[in-house]
């Protein structure tokens, strides 16, 4: 009770707006991160080989945030000798926004 006490509504207020707010970021950036990772898997397939496609595809299902997928694309970009590495610039900046 003396946490609600002392402060005035206009600062719950305040203080609901921004944990609201950053709920709303947090899935915003999920769905970003979610999205990034589809279209990945979608090039790794259209340009990889498919023995080398099935590994990075196995790596990326295992990422579970934006570190560990920038991690991966710099990986296949350092790598990979196919066509694939040569679209890896353009998802590390995506991952880094």
């Amino acid at each position: 009770d003396r946490t609600f006490n002392n402060k005035s509504p206009n600062k719950m207020a305040a203080l609901g707006k921004k944990s609201l707010s950053s709920i709303f970021k947090t899935k915003l950036s999920g769905a970003n991160y979610e999205t990034i990772k589809s279209e990945l898997a979608n090039y790794i397939e259209k340009n990889a080989p498919r023995v080398e496609a099935w590994g990075y595809l196995l790596s990326l299902e295992q990422c579970g945030n934006s570190s560990q997928l920038l991690s991966l694309v710099k990986e296949i970009q350092s790598t990979s000798g196919s066509n694939l590495s040569h679209g890896m610039s353009e998802f590390i900046k995506k991952i880094q926004r």
